[in-house]
């Protein structure tokens, strides 16, 4: 694999550079937009997921940063033309992104949340509301997956000649256990997630599900801030 330093000059890898910090940077904002946005709009009470606020008044908004993220990775290529597996997974990756979108998950617990959280309902009849469940989680359970293999395998790649011949620095040692730790992070998030929503879980007033839903997004938009190489982690 050519060393993507090789290519430095090449325009197109400087927008790859741009699409890498979009993607981290959406991956930030996403929840900190829902819940303030939603506040701004008369729901007091924060929803069970992040997924809940599909129905909600900023549903728009939830959609709208989604499909865009989703946009962004599928028209990411990664290193080299010759090197198609960072283009296969994160194609995978934004597809998954959007099916999540497309098939929402149930509706919002209206007496719970109050109902000036809820704009509208989906039919969730004649079973309809299993399947329309467990094709969400599994969207979004694939979305997650590909966002951890990235991390955990392909963005440390860039150290491979540098670990082959013992030149690592330490802001390179620091990176490279950095991406591997927030591919393990967005897995057990997964994980973590899942059981709290088969349990029940809640972390005082907030359910684990959306506890462990943002440490997954800042688990894995934090490698891909970090890979844009931006400020100090320039080359």
């Amino acid at each position: 694999m050519q060393n993507q330093s090789t290519f430095s000059g090449a325009p197109e890898l400087i927008s790859y550079k741009a699409l890498r910090l979009f993607i981290g940077v959406l991956g930030i904002l996403l929840p900190i937009a829902l819940l303030v946005f939603s506040r701004v709009n008369g729901c007091t009470t924060v929803l069970d997921s992040i997924s809940h606020y599909y129905y909600s008044r900023v549903g728009d908004l939830f959609v709208g940063i989604i499909f865009t993220f989703a946009t962004f990775l599928i028209a990411y290529r990664g290193y080299t033309k010759e090197d198609k597996l960072d283009a296969i997974v994160t194609t995978i990756g934004g597809l998954a992104a959007m099916c999540l979108v497309l098939v929402p998950t149930s509706n919002i617990d209206a007496a719970r949340h109050g109902s000036c959280c809820e704009l509208f309902q989906l039919n969730e009849a004649n079973g309809r509301r299993d399947f329309q469940i467990a094709f969400h989680f599994g969207s979004a359970a694939v979305f997650l997956l590909s966002m951890s293999f990235m991390s955990f395998f392909q963005f440390p790649r860039s150290f491979k000649e540098k670990r082959k011949s013992n030149t690592m620095l330490a802001k390179d040692k620091w990176l490279f256990w950095t991406y591997k730790l927030c591919g393990v992070l967005v897995l057990l998030a997964i994980i973590s997630a899942g059981l709290a929503s088969k349990y029940e879980w809640h972390f005082g007033g907030v359910h684990a599900v959306l506890v462990f839903e943002w440490v997954a997004l800042y688990a894995f938009a934090l490698p891909w801030i970090l890979k844009s190489k931006i400020g100090f982690l320039q080359d």
